[in-house]
């Protein structure tokens, strides 16, 4: 596979986004078949995703309109990510633009909203702190697996890189679940 042609394709793609307001669902349809055969032509899927992190459009049509968030239990100020997590995201060539901790609201949640903790403490403070008592699980457990991600602020890279391969592997499990094929 030819990534830099890949990645050349990826750019042209998005500055064509960026020409268009397509957040607000104006894609033309000669757009939309430029994503549909660029996944085609390599095998792979397009997701195109805005600043809320709401999927717009997907090549598979499997989770348009679905929502990926990611909040923390404990914040008391917007703080950026710690950079040996953004060490280990470059080392996997995964997008990592600058970005602060956001605190968890039950504003957010949904009837549908699922919501995977690392572990069951956060899971307990979910439950009883917030009220919620629907489609809360540890990510362990949701995967069908027993044990908890362990806190990793101020152990070393190795440490991180673990927990990293750990978090992929139970996300791909996930993602079955959730036949997100």
């Amino acid at each position: 596979m030819h990534t830099a042609e890949i990645q050349n394709q990826c750019a042209i793609l998005c500055n064509q986004l960026s020409d268009v307001n397509y957040i607000t669902g104006d894609m033309s349809e000669v757009l939309k078949s430029e994503l549909v055969q660029m996944s085609n032509i390599y095998s792979g899927r397009v997701l195109v995703i805005d600043q809320d992190f709401r999927i717009q459009e997907d090549t598979y049509d499997m989770d348009k309109g679905k929502t990926i968030l990611s909040r923390g239990l404990v914040v008391l100020f917007p703080e950026p990510r710690n950079m040996k997590v953004t060490d280990v995201l470059i080392n996997h060539g995964i997008p990592h633009e600058e970005q602060v901790s956001v605190g968890f609201s039950s504003d957010e949640v949904t009837e549908d909203t699922l919501i995977l903790t690392m572990n069951f403490v956060e899971k307990v403070k979910v439950l009883e702190d917030f009220g919620i008592e629907k489609n809360v699980f540890t990510i362990h457990e949701f995967a069908g697996e027993e044990g908890e991600i362990l806190y990793n602020y101020g152990n070393g890279e190795d440490t991180y890189e673990a927990s990293y391969v750990e978090i992929k592997d139970l996300l791909y499990k996930v993602k079955k679940k959730l036949q997100w094929t």
